[in-house]
């Protein structure tokens, strides 16, 4: 018997997987919010518990590891369970680990807190669930849909930044948390529970712009019978994987160190707290336009093109950052930096689904934003230990700025088999092997 639709879709005629979209698009907003809102909290929260910022960047580092190791088993359990299972356990998880954070005293309860409990909900309701889900509902319009999970995480920066600075400074840094937590919990839990479905066979549709049975898969070596699923060993050995994951380490790496020192070494520079928060808030706004109008683009001009692009101008905006001497200066170089800051994590996703299969893209996804998240959590500690060890920032981020460089040019050497355009078949010649 062919499933029912979902109520939504047979009151409004939208596609449901709009309703899948807008609904990471408001999760992450909260997620990664609360995740890289860190920043406004590093200096409150050392003067609260007596902590240094060392000891409390390697709680940041501790988090981000964790997140990293649990990144693949999230795409694995997303793949073979249901994102929205996932997601459920990842709300109920992170709003009371982010409560008990702004109830920490010790260096153990924040590292239990934040560094473990936290991590794990954060990774559980964060890109790699949902890259894992919108690739199940959407074909030809991939890298549009999946760049508005990087507006929404932009998005988060934008907003909770700011909101976490001005909460902050009206209620104190543990109640900051406490908002946080209820925040997540109310929003992220019911939509999983009410609108999110794991694929759109469940309600009797297709993939957006599917219109044959199996999804754009990658066929087996030797032009054998497509398949659609890849496994990560089949997928290491072809060089696009190690490409993109190279380069994404670099964009964890870069993006963590923003979040986590960009606002104390703006007020090192002599800017207040609030104007370092609000030139994040306005570098993740105008993201949120820059990330939606660059997967846009990718549909037609190639996602390794876009990705190139993206960590270049971040290149720019780090040694920039490092030269704003005026507020004015400040919020024009987040204004313009903005329009292509974000999306890496769109297009690497799509370029997954486009090479390996939409099947794949939890898993694969999973493992490549673990080698993420080890540079974050790299750049967590390095971070703290050169500001404490050299008392500046400005080395750090010049060699951000380099990676960033490095990784812009390995990411015009993915083979892609193809342009990117939805619709192509994806073969295991355009990534070779690397023996």
């Amino acid at each position: 018997m062919r499933p029912a639709p979902h109520f939504l879709s047979t009151r409004t005629g939208i596609y449901y997987g709009w309703y899948i979209a807008a609904v990471a698009f408001f999760s992450l907003i909260l997620s990664m919010g609360a995740r890289s809102a860190f920043g406004p909290f590093l200096l409150p929260m050392a003067s609260g518990t007596g902590l240094s910022r060392t000891t409390l960047s390697a709680g940041v580092a501790v988090s981000m590891l964790v997140f990293a190791l649990s990144s693949p088993i999230v795409g694995k359990l997303a793949d073979a369970w249901g994102g929205r299972r996932v997601l459920m356990g990842g709300a109920a998880l992170l709003a009371p680990a982010l409560y008990g954070t702004g109830r920490a005293e010790t260096s153990g309860e924040f590292f239990f807190w934040y560094g473990l409990v936290a991590a794990i909900g954060f990774g559980a309701t964060g890109q790699v669930t949902f890259q894992a889900l919108l690739n199940q509902w959407f074909v030809k319009r991939r890298g549009a849909v999946l760049s508005l999970l990087s507006a929404g995480a932009m998005g988060g920066i934008g907003l909770m930044t700011p909101v976490s600075a001005l909460l902050i400074d009206f209620f104190g840094w543990r109640n900051a948390y406490a908002f946080l937590a209820v925040a997540v919990f109310l929003v992220i839990f019911p939509a999983a529970l009410w609108i999110v479905r794991d694929r759109p066979e469940e309600i009797g549709l297709r993939p957006d712009g599917d219109l044959v049975e199996a999804s754009p898969a990658a066929p087996m070596r030797g032009g054998g019978k497509p398949v659609e699923r890849v496994g990560l060993a089949d997928a290491c050995r072809t060089k696009s994987f190690w490409l993109l994951a190279v380069g994404y380490f670099t964009c964890g790496f870069s993006m963590n160190l923003l979040s986590t020192h960009g606002v104390p070494m703006l007020v090192d520079h002599g800017f207040s707290s609030m104007e370092a928060s609000s030139v994040l808030g306005i570098l993740g706004l105008v993201g949120i336009l820059g990330s939606i109008t660059l997967g846009v683009a990718s549909d037609y001009l190639g996602r390794k093109n876009m990705l190139a692009l993206i960590y270049l101008v971040r290149a720019a905006g780090f040694l920039l950052l490092l030269f704003a001497e005026t507020p004015l200066q400040l919020y024009l170089l987040g204004g313009l930096a903005g329009l292509a800051w974000v999306g890496s994590a769109a297009m690497t996703s799509a370029l997954i689904a486009d090479l390996y299969g939409r099947l794949s893209t939890g898993t694969l996804f999973g493992w490549i934003y673990f080698v993420h998240q080890i540079g974050a959590a790299a750049s967590a500690y390095l971070g703290g230990w050169a500001y404490d060890e050299l008392g500046t920032y400005s080395i750090a981020f010049v060699i951000t700025a380099s990676l960033l460089v490095f990784a812009s040019l390995l990411s015009f050497l993915i083979p892609e088999s193809g342009s990117g355009r939805p619709g192509f078949a994806p073969a295991w010649e355009g990534a070779r092997d690397l023996n």
